[in-house]
């Protein structure tokens, strides 16, 4: 669990990411966000900028940012 700089917290899960606004869980999983390529969420970390970064398990790195996804495999570095 992290928390992002505007005050959401962030849940890796084992079927993707689950973002809670203290009124509201939403989930972002491969269906609706298919730039996330693994639903197994196995570490997250919010860096200097505010961008929530998630590890997966099978799934390389995914960087949310400015209300987008980028994905990261491990043949990019």
């Amino acid at each position: 669990m992290v928390q992002t700089p505007h005050g959401s917290l962030r849940f890796a899960i084992a079927k993707g990411i689950a973002r809670f606004d203290v009124v509201r869980f939403t989930p972002f999983d491969t269906e609706n966000k298919p730039r996330i390529k693994s639903n197994n969420a196995q570490s997250l970390l919010v860096d200097r900028s505010g961008a929530l970064w998630v590890g997966t398990h099978g799934g390389g790195l995914s960087r949310y940012k400015d209300e987008q996804f980028s994905h990261f495999s491990a043949a990019e570095g």
